[in-house]
């Protein structure tokens, strides 16, 4: 009776543990993403361009791509793109060509990035965008001027029960990163 006393008390602890270990691996990805968001905002003034940065929900990942040809973003153009990305899931990915002239970008820094295993895109909401959007791909955008897209990007683990949430004010540049699921974007304060 003792030694399976033991061995539950090894198996709980171990649980917590495997627990633990996902809650840092989600943790640690909006982290990173927070990062690139920041460096973003600052190097679309730095270096004059126009960036943004994509996320492939249902894949998991996300990039980023520039371009130093003035861009205005179009509202019914980029619904349509989601619509149409919808009905081409079956497209191998890297058969689109760049649209509106923005090219992946070549820096080290800025390669295409796959979440860790066991951390997931739960919604992703842009402001130019009608609500949450749970599939397909989306960008966030960052000007010349230091302007960026108000975005919220919510993280979830497999069984959906850790959330993390990043939002991007459109002016500072700031990302907030909160430990909880976060529904809708908010203004940012003075």
């Amino acid at each position: 009776m003792v030694t399976m006393a033991i061995v539950g008390v090894i198996f709980a602890l171990s649980l917590t543990g495997l627990r633990s270990a996902f809650n840092v691996n989600i943790k640690n990805a909006a982290g990173k993403m927070a990062s690139t968001l920041r460096y973003l905002s600052n190097k679309a003034v730095t270096d004059h361009l126009y960036l943004r940065m994509g996320y492939d929900i249902s894949g998991n990942s996300y990039h980023v791509e520039e371009s130093a040809d003035p861009f205005v973003i179009s509202i019914e153009e980029e619904e349509a793109n989601l619509k149409e990305e919808a009905g081409d899931k079956d497209k191998e990915e890297g058969e689109e060509a760049p649209a509106s002239g923005f090219a992946a970008s070549e820096s080290r820094l800025l390669k295409s990035v796959k979440l860790p295993s066991g951390v997931l895109f739960k919604d992703v909401t842009v402001s130019y965008l009608r609500g949450k959007k749970e599939e397909g791909k989306l960008y966030t955008y960052f000007f010349p001027d230091g302007y960026a897209t108000p975005t919220l990007i919510n993280l979830k683990n497999d069984d959906d029960d850790e959330h993390y949430s990043l939002e991007l004010f459109p002016l500072s540049g700031r990302v907030k990163v909160v430990g909880n699921y976060r529904e809708s974007l908010t203004e940012e304060k003075k």
